[in-house]
């Protein structure tokens, strides 16, 4: 077990999560040429019915049109996209807080950590904290920007959580979280399909 992040430790960390996302793409990739010469088998069978709907279905996660801020409709894929991302860089962004409306917010009788809970608070996480973590999350959900699948990290933690661990309290160390780390992907779900 490494006992002291550093940037060595974060690096073998990178290093070993893009070697095992590299074969895990190419084992995937092969699965998916492996599927598509068995669908092609089966041309005129219901599986092809079947991509063909699953086809149908994935034309419906685009926005077909949005309101701008100007008050009129677009469709244009480029304007949403713009239209989007614009909404949430100014619910984001730092604004001017109103004192007095913080002052009632911050004056009322809020619960205080004790001392030793302070002090608990900034230790190091814990191998048993980032289990907790990684098999408490939902299973199936969207992965960020990297395209890792939370399933990923179940399936290679004994692998891979000395080297997670030290990337994770590295960058509490250091108090300096990479951009990287801070990206997100955004997806619109109809109403609809809910």
């Amino acid at each position: 077990m490494i006992t002291n992040p550093n940037k060595e430790n974060l690096k073998s960390y990178n290093v070993y999560r893009k070697s095992l996302h590299t074969q895990f793409l190419k084992d995937a990739r092969n699965s998916l040429v492996k599927q598509k010469a068995d669908l092609e088998k089966f041309q005129n069978s219901s599986l092809n019915h079947l991509y063909k709907q699953l086809t149908s279905l994935r034309k419906h996660n685009i926005i077909p049109n949005l309101e701008t801020q100007a008050g009129r409709q677009t469709t244009s894929q480029n304007e949403i996209v713009e239209v989007v991302e614009t909404f949430y860089k100014n619910l984001y962004s730092s604004t001017n807080i109103d004192q007095n409306i913080a002052s009632k917010f911050l004056d009322q009788n809020v619960a205080k950590l004790n001392p030793q809970q302070s002090v608990e608070l900034e230790k190091p996480i814990t191998l048993k904290e980032l289990h907790d973590a990684i098999a408490t999350m939902k299973k199936g959900k969207t992965p960020g920007p990297d395209g890792i699948y939370l399933e990923f990290y179940l399936i290679f933690y004994n692998n891979i959580k000395h080297l997670l661990l030290d990337a994770l309290n590295y960058t509490y160390v250091q108090t300096d979280m990479s951009q990287h780390y801070l990206k997100a992907i955004l997806l619109y779900v109809s109403k609809k399909e809910i």
